[in-house]
């Protein structure tokens, strides 16, 4: 496996934000380009999967360019998909949580491809006994 970082690399608020890793149930990076941000959620979520066995971690992106480049830097190796674009892990959430099939989640939601009614998302996930 190819090292995508060295850890002891980070400095200031970058080490701090890589320690806050698995300390929160949530977490995102933000920043402009370039400063950093998928190297420190990369990292941090490599730093999650050494002692945790995956069930409860995503790294979520945009694009699947990236999420593809990404999976060959994760450090796992179990039957989760732990790096997903925004719009799988959406459709998936769904899918799970209302119990229906992908055609039935499409007719359903999207307005367009890649475009999801989220208004409609929301109110029937307000219907369910959902404990998100």
């Amino acid at each position: 496996m190819k090292k995508f970082a060295n850890r002891n690399e980070f400095q200031g608020i970058q080490q701090h934000i890589l320690d806050s890793f698995g300390k929160k149930n949530r977490f995102a990076v933000i920043g402009g380009p370039g400063t950093g941000k998928t190297v420190l959620a990369l990292e941090g979520l490599n730093k999650i999967l050494e002692n945790d066995d995956g069930d409860k971690v995503c790294l979520l992106v945009f694009n699947r360019a990236l999420q593809s480049f990404l999976e060959k830097y994760v450090k796992y190796s179990g039957d989760n998909k732990i790096v997903s674009t925004w719009h799988s892990f959406i459709a998936s959430y769904m899918m799970q949580t209302m119990a229906i099939d992908f055609h039935t989640f499409l007719k359903r939601y999207e307005i367009q491809k890649y475009s999801y009614d989220f208004e409609k998302m929301l109110k029937d996930l307000e219907t369910t006994n959902n404990p998100y």
